[in-house]
């Protein structure tokens, strides 16, 4: 906040004063009392500091909150314009001591003129303004104006109170809100990460599951191998049988014949029955190359979300 005008109206020893900051960088402030220099005290050099901090807060070194109006007048009044930022704000305050009531203003500069922004209730607008210039009167009277006889009010405070008020002074306050918040979505985030891990198979189940496919396949491609051989030697047996059949038959020995066909019958059941285990194993296989795909694809997506989770924490 840099202070920019100030305009005093029967504010305590003032009667009517005004500064302008932007005229100076750094001042001395001197004060003389009826006309003798040497003679400072009640001139009002604190006054000037004590305006400003009535005119943002409303309150005073003074116990009643009258005391702020010059002993002989009625009503005093404080106008102070200050910077924030790249904003510009005035504050306006009152206090009429005939009707013991108090009023504020509160305004920021919109293109070429002040606009109101002051609230429904005194109150209100008092909490606006600190929430604005976010400093409160006390970290105000503890680091920009210390009052007259109470510099050691920061020194002798509580190490919390000095910690509040230093921390509000840098603007602390905001990290804060925002550590709050991390932590609200961090909890957030372990509760569905909690949710998601009943889900989650550990890799080393699927690998353990893969290694099973792959051996199982390795056993009836085996199986497949045997029976194709076993097919092929049947069948040279029965192209055989055949001839031997055709010979028989050749040769009229009817009871050869006769088994001849019974043990043809014999074997065509055999060669169906490998013929069927052949199939099966065809299915078994396209089964567990389905089943391997299914494995590599669900381990590669909880590779994902692994990553994710390590990522989050």
């Amino acid at each position: 906040m840099i202070p920019k005008h100030l305009r005093i109206k029967n504010f305590l020893s003032h009667d009517a004063s005004e500064i302008d900051f932007s005229k100076f960088d750094v001042a001395l402030i001197l004060g003389t009392y009826d006309g003798e220099p040497d003679q400072s005290n009640g001139s009002g050099k604190s006054a000037i500091f004590e305006s400003i901090a009535w005119a943002l807060f409303g309150k005073s070194r003074h116990k009643k909150k009258n005391g702020v109006v010059k002993w002989d007048k009625r009503a005093c009044e404080v106008e102070f314009e200050f910077w924030l930022d790249d904003d510009l704000y005035r504050v306006k305050r009152a206090r009429d001591k005939t009707v013991d009531d108090s009023d504020v203003g509160f305004e920021h500069w919109v293109g070429t003129k002040f606009q109101d922004i002051s609230c429904d209730t005194n109150t209100a607008t008092d909490k606006k303004i600190v929430k604005t210039i976010n400093v409160s009167y006390d970290v105000f009277v503890n680091s920009v104006y210390f009052k007259q006889n109470d510099i050691s009010m920061f020194a002798e405070s509580t190490p919390a109170k000095r910690k509040e008020i230093i921390k509000s002074l840098l603007r602390m306050d905001k990290w804060d809100k925002y550590q709050i918040k991390a932590k609200e979505k961090a909890k957030v985030l372990t509760i569905k990460i909690k949710e998601k891990s009943q889900y989650i198979v550990p890799i080393d189940k699927i690998k353990s599951d893969l290694e099973k496919c792959k051996s199982d396949i390795n056993v009836l491609r085996k199986q497949i191998k045997n029976n194709n051989e076993l097919y092929t030697k049947q069948n040279s047996n029965l192209i055989n049988k055949k001839l031997d059949y055709q010979v028989t038959y050749n040769s009229n020995n009817v009871e050869r014949l006769k088994a001849l066909q019974r043990e043809q019958s014999s074997v065509q059941k055999r060669l169906f029955g490998i013929k069927q285990l052949r199939e099966k194993g065809d299915k078994d296989i396209l089964h567990c190359t389905n089943q391997i795909s299914f494995l590599q694809q669900k381990s590669n997506i909880l590779k994902d979300k692994i990553a994710k989770a390590k990522s989050i924490d």
